[in-house]
């Protein structure tokens, strides 16, 4: 594992997955909630 870390490359791909997977779910938490909140009336 510590090989794949040295690699740039793979460091960054692991950075921005870790981030795009982050900005998902808070983005999706929200809007999640008002769909439920106007299901419920």
């Amino acid at each position: 594992m510590n090989e794949l870390l040295k690699n740039p490359i793979f460091a960054t791909h692991a950075v921005v997955a870790a981030g795009s997977a982050t900005v998902a779910t808070a983005i999706s938490y929200p809007l999640d909630s008002l769909k439920v909140l106007v299901q419920v009336g």
